[in-house]
C-alpha cells in the first residue's frame, strides 16, 4: 500500500511587530513589514534584503531573524534557513514555531532524526500546535513507530479538528496496523472534508476488498476512478475485484486500462490471461500469458511466472489436441 500524499505541513508564521516610527528615517519594524509585503507577492530576494537591513539596526530582532529564515527557505536556500532559525532559537530557545520550522527544514534534507528532534521541542514550549503533533506523527510513521504515530495524529486533531491531512495519516496508520475499523472511520472522515478523494476511496476499496466485501470495493474503486482516471493501481484493484465477483468481461476492460497507462505493469497481464481463460478464449489467455511471462523478470519471485507457465502449458496441450482432432 502506497502511503501517498502524507506532506509535512510547512508553518507559515510571518511575524509583524509593532513600529517603533523614528522620524526621517526606517525603522527596523518598517524593513520588517516591508520585507513581509515583498514576501507575500513572492520577491524572495527582495524580502531577504530588507530584512537583513531590519537586523542590521537590530540584531536582536526575534521576528525580523524568523522572517529571513522563512524567506530562505521560500526560496529554497535550506542551509541557509538551517543556519537561520539556528539563530532565532539562540535569541528565543522558548519559541515554538522556531524549533517547529527548523524540524521542517530539516525533513526537507532528509535529517529525520534531527527534525524529530525539533518537533519533540515544539511540542513540549507549545502542547497545543497542531502542525508539530502532526509533523511528529509523520517522522514516527517513517520510523515505524506506529503507536507514537497515531497518538501524534490524535494529538494534532484534538488541537485542530479541521486538520484533514491528520486524520489521513491516521486512516494509513490504522491500516498499517491491520485495524480496519478505524481506519475505514478515518477514510470517511477525510472524504467529509472532501480531501485527497481519489486515494481515500481507493484505500477504502482496499480495505473492503480485504474484507470481501466486493460490492463495497468496487463502488469506491469507481468513486476514486471519478477523480482520477489516469491511476493504473485503481483500474487493476477495480479487475481483480470484478474478477472475483465473475465479471470477466468487466475485468478484463480494466485491467487493459491497467496496460494502456502502464505497459509495464506486468501483473494485469496475468489476470487478464486468467479472465480469458475462465471465458474460455485460449487463443487470447495464451498471448496474455507470453506477455507476462517475458515482462515478470522479479529473480526472488517465480510462484506466479510458474503458475503462468503451467496455465500456458495447459492451454497449448488442449490447442495441440483440437487440432490434431
Amino acid at each position: 500500500m502506497n502511503k501517498h500524499f502524507i506532506l509535512i505541513l510547512i508553518a507559515s508564521f510571518i511575524i509583524s511587530a509593532a513600529p517603533a516610527q523614528v522620524f526621517g528615517q526606517e525603522s527596523p519594524y518598517d524593513y520588517n513589514d516591508r520585507g513581509i509585503d515583498l514576501f507575500n507577492e513572492g520577491n524572495y530576494d527582495q524580502a531577504i534584503e530588507v530584512y537583513k537591513k531590519a537586523i542590521a539596526a537590530k540584531p536582536d530582532f526575534v521576528e525580523a531573524q524568523f522572517n529571513l529564515g522563512i524567506a530562505y527557505e521560500a526560496k529554497g536556500s535550506l542551509a541557509h534557513a538551517i543556519a537561520q532559525y539556528k539563530k532565532v532559537i539562540e535569541l528565543d530557545p522558548d519559541l515554538a514555531e522556531g524549533h517547529l520550522s527548523l524540524g521542517n527544514v530539516f525533513y526537507a534534507r532528509q535529517m529525520v532524526d534531527e527534525a524529530l528532534r525539533e518537533y519533540e521541542a515544539a511540542v513540549r514550549l507549545k502542547p497545543a500546535l497542531p502542525e508539530a503533533h502532526y509533523n511528529l506523527g509523520v517522522l514516527y510513521g517513517t520510523k515505524g513507530q506506529r503507536d507514537k504515530e497515531i497518538a501524534a495524529y490524535k494529538q494534532a486533531i484534538k488541537h485542530d479538528p479541521k486538520l484533514a491531512e491528520a486524520y489521513f495519516g491516521l486512516a494509513v496508520a490504522y491500516q498499517q496496523k491491520n485495524w480496519r475499523k478505524s481506519a475505514i472511520e478515518n477514510y470517511k472522515k477525510c472524504i467529509s472534508m472532501k480531501y485527497n478523494l481519489s486515494e481515500c476511496h481507493y484505500q477504502l476499496g482496499m480495505l473492503y476488498h480485504a474484507t470481501g466485501k466486493l460490492d463495497s470495493a468496487v463502488n469506491e474503486y469507481r468513486k476514486a476512478l471519478r477523480y482520477k482516471e489516469s491511476s493504473p493501481d485503481v483500474h487493476y484493484n477495480l479487475g481483480l475485484a470484478l474478477i472475483d465477483k465473475d465479471r470477466h468481461t468487466e475485468a478484463i476492460r480494466e485491467l487493459r486500462k491497467t496496460i494502456d497507462l502502464d505497459r509495464e505493469f506486468f501483473y494485469a497481464y496475468y489476470y487478464i490471461g486468467n479472465a480469458y481463460r475462465l471465458l474460455e478464449k485460449d487463443k487470447l489467455a495464451i498471448a496474455f500469458y507470453k506477455k507476462y511471462i517475458k515482462l515478470d523478470n522479479r529473480p526472488d519471485e517465480k510462484a506466479m511466472v510458474k503458475r503462468a507457465e503451467k496455465h500456458l502449458a495447459e492451454l497449448e496441450e488442449e490447442m495441440k489436441k483440437v487440432s490434431d482432432n
